[in-house]
């Protein structure tokens, strides 16, 4: 066995001899944690639709042995991958022809499939381990992608309490929060989040920005503010210098010229 994984030569035939073993050593050894784990790998390492059937079906296999849910939540992630590769698909077809209503539909549907089981699956894993704040954060970005605002924001809000999620999950709030239509709360989480803002996460720093002035512009037209216009103008001209092609820049900053305008400012 050492020979051969050494071997420089004959790799696919060593590849297909290990799986081999491990599905042996699978089928001898049913409630080995390590057996199942290996066999799961290297089936999906072929990355064929397949092998990763059987590779779910063993993690499925191996939860059902054990109740270990670690193998539960390694079969969830398959199914999740399935579906957003489908969704990466189906995105690509509808981008390169943008007219196309079926196209569109098909896109629409598979986003909605893939967020749907990404809720049931996250949700499932925050009720098993609820004092894992990354899986709220992961949950509580599905739910925003749902329109399950308030939901979302619970879950943003005890993210939060932990340093290494500290900005995501503020940022994401402020999202929640402006998606609401409350932009003064929106308008706090944000600059919470760039005040506490590091060198690691810088390159959401110009999102967080960018949604920053989008409250601001919101908040200038519902309160008839020149002063939340001018800090929304201030936003839009940095980000200007420093990337024109971001998203939508250049017709927001024409935007807010005419909000200024139009308030006097």
């Amino acid at each position: 066995m050492l020979e051969e994984q050494e071997s420089l030569s004959g790799g696919q035939d060593i590849e297909e001899r290990n799986l081999e073993r491990a599905k042996r050593d699978f089928e001898e050894n049913p409630m080995s944690p390590e057996a199942i784990s290996r066999y799961a790998q290297l089936l999906k390492r072929r990355a064929t639709p397949e092998a990763e059937e059987l590779a779910h079906g063993v993690y499925i296999t191996g939860y059902e042995r054990l109740g270990e849910y670690r193998f539960r939540m390694q079969a969830g992630d398959i199914k999740i991958g399935q579906l957003r590769r489908k969704a990466a698909q189906a995105k690509e077809k509808f981008d390169q022809t943008p007219s196309d209503l079926v196209l569109k539909t098909e896109f629409a549907d598979a986003i909605r499939e893939l967020r749907e089981l990404e809720g049931s699956e996250f949700r499932e894993r925050v009720q098993k381990y609820p004092t894992d704040r990354g899986l709220k954060v992961d949950l509580g970005r599905v739910e925003f992608d749902l329109g399950n605002y308030e939901n979302a924001m619970q879950l943003f809000q005890s993210a939060k309490e932990e340093g290494k999620y500290r900005v995501r999950a503020g940022f994401m709030l402020g999202r929640s929060f402006a998606a609401m239509g409350w932009h003064n709360e929106a308008i706090h989480e944000f600059r919470e989040s760039l005040a506490t803002i590091d060198a690691t996460m810088k390159e959401i720093e110009i999102d967080i920005r960018y949604e920053l002035m989008l409250s601001l512009i919101e908040l200038a037209r519902q309160e008839k503010s020149p002063a939340s216009a001018k800090e929304a103008f201030d936003i839009c001209s940095a980000i200007v210098r420093t990337n024109i092609g971001y998203r939508d820049i250049r017709e927001k900053r024409k935007d807010i010229d005419q909000l200024r305008k139009d308030l006097g400012g």
